[in-house]
This record gives structure tokens, C-alpha cells and sequence, in this order.
């Protein structure tokens, strides 16, 4: 037995290494990808920093005699445009990830870096994988469009318009407040957010908090979500025939086919109330069988004994204390009294010593 149990013991970690050392290749396989994307993103920065200088260089150095670095309307338009992957800012580590942001979409902020600094904005959208935010109309960036659009569509510009996204800690959150000597509202730059206890959903599944002015009980409202607006489709039914009664309950039928009720509910659930007659006097017939297959089976004379032994205690049912049972537990209790009183006085003078 001792064996067994070693065996099952050292099998169990076994398994738990293999999966230890799996679970740290996935995790280092993860940390090269992302390191391979930082590494890819810092090239095209680089990239596009030094032309940009050797350019301002050259240009500053040769003066009048300049070279016209861009011929045509398509190439003027897309001069200084970004790439498509420029602006898409690499993924971060997990343990580099923002675990509870207080930040997200329709939000007011400030930028506090960058071209648009000291703006107020709405939040378009968030990255959590990245820890940036899109502010809707500020740090504008001139894109350029890939060239498998112009295949597609010829009318599309060159050079495309987007917001560059910005990282979480470059934005604040702006609150309208009451001023405490005017009585009118102004925004509120909030350098520090507190949080409530967070309440975790376990039906939705989700994390839900209360976000707070740090150092004040100024609540800090959530943005309301709007409803998506639904549109009337060809397969929708029409509400004329929603509201037509095409069917009137009776009691002479059931409301709904037995066959559609056994697809609702378990047909063989153990808290069923109500079964059909076949379904009862199945079970019914099987509870027989196995009644009459044990009544019939072979039994010991062991087994007979103990059977008829139990049969006659049953028969004499619970015993009862009699006058004489009672009589003798007085004596006997009448008989220790002594020697019981003599050793409690000794455990208290032992206590009291």
C-alpha cells in the first residue's frame, strides 16, 4: 500500500512539473513576442526620427539648393504621413498592465503631453492591452493609407487623419464641480482617483466601483451607457401580428404539446413531479424486479439468523426503564457518592494550593 500511494505521490509531481514548465514557456514565448514588437515599433520611430534630421540637416546646409523631395499631388499629400504600424502602439506585459482603470470611453480628460497639451477632450476609446487612450479630435496624426486601398477604391485620399494614441498617465480626469464662492460649476483637473471596495458580478461577470476625488467624498459618476437602437428587419414579425390573439387556451387541451414540454424541462430529472403513466409504470415494473430479485436470492444461514434477530427486536419495540431499572441506578449512585464527593473536595484543594 505504501508503494502504491509513493507512486500515485510522485506521479502527481511529475505532472505538476510538466505543467509548471509548460506554463513558463507560454509565458516566455509571450514575453519574446512582445519584446519583438517593442524592438520592431523602436526601429520605425528611429527610422522615421533620422530621415526626418538627415532631411533637416541637408536641407538647412544646401539652403536654396534644396532637393524637392516630393513630386506630384499624391506624394506631397503623403510627405511626413505616418505608417499604418506607427501609430499602433506595441502590447505590454501583464504584470505591466493597468489593473483597474478609472479612465474609460466618454470620459472628459486633459492631455497633460504632447502637441494638444493643456486641451480637454472626450475619451473615443481605450486600449487595455497597451495602456493608451484615444481622445477624440486631439493629438491628430496624417496616416498613410495602405496601398491595397487604392486597389479597392480609387476615390480614397492618400493621406488619412486619425488620433495618435496616448498612454494613461498622459491624461486626467476633468470634473464638473461647484465652486465653494460662486456656487457655479467649473472643471476639475483630478490629479488622484480613489476607489470604493470593488463589488464583483457574478452573473454578468464583471468588476463594478465607486470612483472618488482623493482626499473628498465628491462622487465621480460613471458615463451613462446608451442603448444600442435597434432597426426593424425582413425576418422580423410584424407588430400587428404580435398583438393578434391566434390562440386561445381551453381546458380541454394542454397549452403546449407534451413532446415541446420534454424539450423545456429534463424528462428524466429526479425533481420531475409529474410523468406520464408509460414513464411511471416503467419505473414502477423495474422497482418490482429488483424487490423480487432480492426476496428471491440465495441468502446464508448467517444472513437468516441476523434477518430473524432483527425481526425480534423489532418486535419488541423501545425499551422502557422500569420501576426495579430505576431502583438499582439509585443504589448504585447512592453507592459512589462518597468516594465522588471525596475526589472533587481533593481537585479543589489542589486548584486552591
Amino acid at each position: 500500500m505504501d508503494k502504491l500511494l509513493a507512486r500515485a505521490r510522485n506521479a502527481q509531481i511529475q505532472a505538476k512539473r510538466r505543467l509548471d514548465r509548460q506554463l513558463a514557456l507560454e509565458k516566455k514565448r509571450k514575453i519574446n513576442e512582445i519584446r519583438q514588437e517593442h524592438i520592431m515599433y523602436q526601429q520605425l520611430v528611429t527610422r522615421d526620427r533620422k530621415t526626418s534630421r538627415k532631411e533637416e540637416i541637408e536641407d538647412h546646409r544646401l539652403g536654396p539648393l534644396k532637393p524637392i523631395r516630393a513630386v506630384g499631388q499624391k506624394e506631397i499629400s503623403m510627405y511626413g504621413a505616418f505608417d499604418q504600424m506607427r501609430i499602433i502602439p506595441p502590447a505590454v506585459p501583464d504584470e505591466h498592465k493597468i489593473k483597474h482603470w478609472n479612465i474609460t470611453v466618454k470620459d472628459r480628460v486633459v492631455v497633460l503631453r504632447g502637441p494638444d497639451r493643456h486641451k480637454i477632450g472626450v475619451v473615443k476609446s481605450v486600449d487595455k492591452d497597451n495602456n493608451t487612450v484615444v481622445v477624440q479630435g486631439l493629438n491628430m496624426v496624417a496616416v498613410k493609407t495602405p496601398e491595397f486601398y487604392f486597389n479597392l477604391h480609387s476615390d480614397v485620399p492618400a493621406v488619412q487623419y486619425r488620433e495618435l494614441p496616448m498612454h494613461y498617465d498622459d491624461v486626467r480626469l476633468v470634473v464638473p464641480t461647484v465652486d465653494p464662492v460662486t456656487k457655479e460649476l467649473r472643471d476639475t483637473v483630478v490629479a488622484n482617483v480613489a476607489m470604493s471596495k470593488i463589488f464583483h458580478d457574478k452573473i454578468l461577470k464583471e468588476k463594478r466601483w465607486i470612483r472618488y476625488i482623493k482626499g473628498t467624498s465628491i462622487e465621480i459618476p460613471w458615463p451613462k451607457k446608451e442603448e444600442p437602437e435597434q432597426f426593424d428587419q425582413d425576418c422580423d414579425t410584424r407588430i400587428m401580428h404580435v398583438e393578434n390573439d391566434t390562440f386561445v387556451p381551453t381546458l380541454l387541451e394542454a397549452p403546449i404539446p407534451l413532446e415541446i414540454v420534454d424539450e423545456i424541462r429534463n424528462k428524466f430529472s429526479r425533481f420531475r413531479t409529474r410523468h406520464e403513466p408509460e414513464y411511471v409504470a416503467k419505473v414502477e415494473a423495474a422497482l418490482g424486479y429488483k424487490e423480487r430479485l432480492a426476496r428471491e436470492a440465495i441468502k446464508t444461514p448467517l444472513q437468516l439468523l441476523n434477518k430473524k434477530l432483527r425481526e425480534e427486536k423489532k418486535a419488541q419495540g423501545k425499551p422502557e426503564l422500569t420501576s426495579e431499572i430505576l431502583e438499582q441506578l439509585g443504589r448504585a449512585m447512592a453507592k459512589n457518592k462518597p468516594a465522588l464527593l471525596e475526589r472533587v473536595q481533593a481537585q479543589e484543594q489542589v486548584a486552591t494550593a
